[in-house]
């Protein structure tokens, strides 16, 4: 069984590249969300306790693997030093039910969330599209905006955030870029 950790999660991504790794995941979105129908998918089933919940997200493609993804959400960790969430996923070989990897997927949620969102503008944005409106300067917010690099020739970030550290540390991370930023007052 392969474990993906994040510390091999790094590395591969620094070995084949950040755009490299994001254009193919944008890849394999767009390959998989063409044949959705063939998907069995369920309801995520959630299991709350008093300081957060528990979900399962499982999905299976009726012909080569079953997986599901298990996130938590618990808004009070940070206060203990531990992340509010946390995300670990697992995928299995349907013919033997035998585990074939299981890896982290805080990091890799992160990324495939701003792959789809690139996939998603890629298909329905203007394609002369230069400014990228961002709504939250969270932890997911800097992989968005690279995504979203890769297909569209993006000029300007104007973002806002109700944290204001949270803006703050979204322009120090992306100062560098050769882009041009706008902190925004409101989401107006």
């Amino acid at each position: 069984m392969k474990i993906i950790t994040v510390e091999s999660l790094i590395k591969l991504i620094n070995l084949h590249g950040f755009d490299n790794f994001m254009k193919d995941l944008i890849l394999c979105l767009k390959r998989d969300f063409s044949r959705w129908e063939k998907f069995s998918i369920i309801p995520r089933p959630g299991m709350y306790a008093p300081n957060g919940v528990m979900e399962l997200m499982p999905i299976c493609d009726n012909k080569k693997y079953f997986t599901f993804k298990y996130v938590n959400l618990h808004p009070g960790n940070p206060k203990i030093g531990k992340q509010t969430v946390v995300a670990t996923g697992q995928l299995v070989d349907i013919d033997t039910g035998y585990p074939l990897m299981y890896s982290e997927m805080t990091i890799l949620t992160a990324l495939r969330t701003a792959a789809m969102s690139a996939l998603v503008a890629d298909l329905m944005a203007r394609s002369n599209a230069r400014t990228l409106a961002m709504i939250g300067t969270g932890v997911q917010s800097e992989f968005q905006a690279k995504a979203m690099q890769l297909v569209r020739n993006i000029s300007e970030i104007r973002y806002f955030d109700i944290d204001p550290k949270a803006m703050v540390k979204f322009k120090n991370n992306m100062i560098d870029k050769n882009i041009k930023l706008t902190a925004c007052k409101s989401a107006e």
